[in-house]
């Protein structure tokens, strides 16, 4: 069975997966991590 990525810390997901994986985690816990200035 796969693990549920919201479920992962931010932080290691980060380390594992670049910046981008830890923006991810906090999309999928429903954080908006895009800058609202890019939203045009």
């Amino acid at each position: 069975m796969a693990a549920d990525p919201a479920a992962f810390d931010p932080d290691n997901a980060r380390a594992l997966m670049t910046v981008t994986g830890g923006r991810t985690v906090y999309e999928l816990r429903g954080i908006s991590r895009l800058p609202l200035n890019l939203m045009e």
